[in-house]
């Protein structure tokens, strides 16, 4: 009921965008929506999902954004299946079905450590870093919480190696301007490494939380490991991230 599709119905064709209103989420949950676009004649159809977050969250983003990439080239889903085999297309050298780096960018996105060429999709979340090839990424500047105090939320695994052992990734949150992060020992421009809890063998999203205070719409969140710079050849830092939540 809170999406209102063109009141004609069906666009004549090669009309677009086809524009699509969403009324205000005044819950406090997020919510779900699916758009179904399709074709009897050619036996066409295309789902689209569209999630709204609640009331008083300035930044969400679960990544079902990106699907269209992730289904053309087949991306696993290497948490959820525990499967450190799953395929994982990088991002920079995708030839059949460009833009999702454009997308990425239009978002307000950007990637740490680009001259690595190692980002990658999952199905429906990110992958970053190979062996000695380490990065992470930047979020979106919030232009709504000018000076304000609000809450980073997001999920979080490391990858692991072939016999198992969990990649030593050190991630740390870390802020670009003026805000500072709440921690035990004061407020912080740069978290120390997250805590790396994981049982050998396997994979699963832990959910991390921080405060942020006075965050200005100019200051930018990264997130990647703390150390970008070793090149041994063996050192793995790969890990994934999912359902970013920027919140009041």
């Amino acid at each position: 009921s809170w999406v209102k599709l063109p009141a004609s119905g069906v666009p004549a064709a090669g009309t677009y965008p086809i524009s699509v209103e969403f009324s205000a989420n005044a819950g406090a949950s997020a919510r779900t929506a699916e758009i179904v676009l399709s074709n009897a004649e050619y036996s066409y159809e295309y789902k689209l999902n569209v999630v709204q977050a609640a009331a008083g969250v300035y930044f969400y983003d679960d990544f079902l954004w990106v699907k269209p990439w992730a289904d053309v080239y087949g991306s696993g889903d290497s948490v959820g299946q525990n499967d450190i085999n799953g395929k994982a297309p990088n991002v920079y050298t995708q030839a059949t079905q460009a833009g999702f780096l454009d997308k990425f960018k239009e978002i307000g996105y950007e990637d740490v450590n680009p001259s690595v060429t190692s980002f990658y999709t999952q199905k429906y979340y990110l992958k970053f870093s190979a062996t000695s090839k380490h990065t992470g990424i930047i979020l979106p500047a919030q232009t709504a919480v000018d000076g304000s105090d609000v809450t980073l939320t997001f999920d979080w695994c490391p990858q692991m190696t072939k016999s198992k052992n969990i990649d030593k990734v050190n991630l740390v949150v870390s802020i670009i301007g003026d805000g500072k992060i709440e921690t035990a020992n004061g407020d912080v421009s740069a978290t120390e490494p997250l805590e790396m809890d994981w049982e050998k063998g396997k994979l699963k999203w832990k959910t991390v939380s921080f405060k942020l205070k006075g965050l200005k719409a100019t200051d930018r969140i990264k997130i990647c490991p703390k150390d970008l710079t070793d090149g041994d050849g063996v050192t793995q830092k790969r890990w994934y991230i999912d359902n970013i939540i920027i919140s009041k």
